[in-house]
């Protein structure tokens, strides 16, 4: 069950609860670090049944005493009344909703486990807890990756953004939201960031509690000095990078992976090989970032509907919906209709942001959406290899879109 797009919140939170009650017997979908995070909330609240997961590592083990079992075990067994809420996001939720789907299953008996424990706390609790927040602090970045989703290497001007700004940022964030599971530093190559370490102490030290990890995304080009590292276990901060086949010698896979087992610093990597053969190894192609791309109503709509971002981006005090609206408007690319944003110069209540969160629109979509083709397949079916790396000249969005 969706809200993203136009509808009636107050009609369609009443059917939400209607079919997704507490009071429900549930089956889980997803037993990595997304469950960890949440089990304390939802393991408290809800009866679980038991939890699938597609790794047959996992498959016949329990955790957190509920048993894990095969999609194959769901499929035969609770294919009509049960509810399922998936914990994976992005790319990886969305084709587990392909596959129930595929599998006989009604769209309105399974959701994000993130968006129900979100409108469960506000309306039980009146707190509000959203999935995951990414905190911008650069645009500057070691590689040149066409199709990077930022838009990073078409912006006009690539910074470091003021450490006062990004502490204001934070700040005005937590005066409305009481809990993000997911804290992320993005956009460029964060670990380049000369003010990482006030940033990650200033986050730890006064929100502590109110946050369930910090993530850092790298791209494996750069090994960071020993104060960064010691700041980065001090705060528990998990590593996810992304290994590029496409830079050769460039990558530094080895070297900043045992940097990180040395300082105890919980890391995993995601391979990209750029290669339409490799699994992985595939971006979608947005398109121009800069012009209109002509859509109609019901193109922006259903853009915006199958669009596979779970990400909100914090931003020179706004809260932007997705990474290349965001991406776009710092690179000079796009300008944000006045109401397109959560504006945290003026008041805003956490229902503002609770509708803005779960995309409700009042047209059904973001302005943006008329400039982006949408991440995932589903929304959009044109991709481009992952990490080709641009030469410095053709940096020009229209000579590369155009």
């Amino acid at each position: 069950m969706k809200f993203v797009g136009r509808c009636n919140y107050d009609q369609k939170i009443i059917q939400f609860f209607d079919n997704f009650s507490p009071e429900n017997e549930y089956v889980i979908w997803g037993c990595g670090n997304a469950f960890r995070i949440i089990y304390n909330d939802i393991g408290s609240v809800l009866k679980i049944k038991y939890c699938v997961d597609a790794n047959t590592k996992l498959q016949g083990t329990t955790l957190y005493g509920n048993q894990i079992v095969a999609p194959e075990y769901l499929f035969r067994n609770d294919k009509k009344n049960i509810k399922i809420l998936m914990t994976p996001v992005g790319y990886k939720m969305m084709s587990i909703c392909e596959t129930l789907i595929d599998n006989g299953f009604d769209e309105g008996n399974f959701c994000s486990a993130f968006d129900w424990l979100t409108l469960y706390k506000y309306h039980y609790q009146n707190i509000l807890s959203l999935q995951e927040i990414t905190l911008v602090c650069t645009t500057l970045c070691t590689l040149n990756c066409k199709g990077c989703c930022a838009y990073v290497p078409y912006h006009k001007r690539n910074r470091h953004f003021d450490l006062k700004t990004i502490i204001h940022d934070i700040d005005s964030f937590f005066s409305v939201v009481d809990f993000v599971s997911v804290i992320t530093l993005g956009t460029g190559e964060v670990l380049l960031y000369p003010h990482i370490i006030d940033v990650l102490n200033y986050i730890y030290e006064n929100y502590k509690g109110r946050y369930g990890d910090i993530l850092i995304i790298t791209n494996a080009t750069h090994v960071p000095k020993p104060d960064i590292m010691e700041t980065l276990q001090r705060v528990d901060c998990h590593i996810k990078i992304s290994e590029y086949e496409s830079i050769g010698s460039r990558c530094k896979i080895h070297k900043l992976s045992n940097a990180f087992e040395r300082y105890h610093i919980d890391y995993h990597t995601e391979k990209l090989f750029g290669t339409e053969t490799e699994i992985g190894g595939l971006w979608s192609d947005l398109g121009d970032p800069s012009i209109s791309h002509n859509k109609t109503e019901e193109e922006k709509a259903l853009t915006f509907e199958n669009c596979a971002v779970c990400s909100r981006f914090l931003h020179n005090g706004r809260l932007f919906y997705c990474t290349p609206q965001c991406g776009a408007t710092m690179g000079g690319l796009y300008n944000p209709q006045e109401d397109e944003c959560i504006d945290f110069t003026k008041p805003v209540q956490k229902i503002d942001i609770l509708k803005y969160h779960l995309g409700i629109q009042p047209s059904g979509y973001i302005p943006f959406c008329d400039r982006c083709d949408g991440l995932g397949i589903v929304a959009n079916p044109k991709t481009i290899a992952a990490g080709q790396q641009l030469r410095k000249k053709d940096n020009d969005v229209e000579a590369i879109y155009g």
